[in-house]
């Protein structure tokens, strides 16, 4: 999984390049012009989730393909592991917590050893010292537990030719306001808690 703050990140600089390329149509999303309009495309984020999800239960994922792949992108990623649908009333239900939503459930997240895109080498040492407790890993030629292959890190999207976002501000200007952390708090309360 990947921390939420940097996959809103990484999704606002996809999208601002998208707009900026004349393709913001696709998204059915408020369009964006730069780096300033972040604050204010956060802020509709929720609003904007929750409406194709919406499109989702009526079966009119179709009309705006894009927009759906982004949706499922920004699920939480506790709503993807569990198997929850992003359609409108399960999503609602997800983020406001009044109601159990077992039912929608296919998984749980205790269910899966969680890798942290922030930390793969530490968690892919505790699921290796894990298999090896269970005997999962055959034994290496030496008779040691067989080691799991370490991750490789790298974002080449931004940077590329044609790729028009890629001047971004610095982290932590980007998060300084804390209407903005609250808000990425909320949509993402329980990755924050369980993952």
């Amino acid at each position: 999984v990947r921390n939420p703050f940097k996959r809103i990140i990484s999704w606002f600089s996809n999208y601002l390049n998208d707009c900026l390329a004349g393709l913001d149509g696709q998204h059915h999303m408020l369009p964006v012009a730069s780096w300033n309009d972040f604050p204010r495309w956060l802020e509709s984020l929720g609003a904007w989730m929750r409406n194709l999800a919406r499109l989702s239960c009526i079966k009119m994922s179709t009309m705006f393909p894009r927009g759906f792949a982004m949706l499922w992108h920004l699920l939480p990623q506790t709503a993807i592991l569990e198997g929850i649908s992003p359609c409108e009333s399960v999503l609602n239900w997800y983020y406001e917590g009044t109601n159990s939503f077992e039912s929608y459930r296919s998984h749980k997240v205790k269910d899966f050893f969680v890798l942290h895109l922030e930390t793969p080498d530490d968690d892919i040492e505790r699921l290796q010292a894990h298999l090896c407790d269970k005997n999962y890993l055959e034994d290496d030629i030496l008779g040691g537990c067989q080691m799991l292959p370490k991750l490789s890190h790298r974002n080449t999207v931004m940077g590329k030719p044609g790729y028009l976002a890629s001047t971004k501000p610095s982290w932590s200007s980007i998060w300084q306001n804390t209407t903005l952390i609250n808000l990425v708090g909320k949509l993402y309360t329980r990755d924050f808690s369980e993952l």
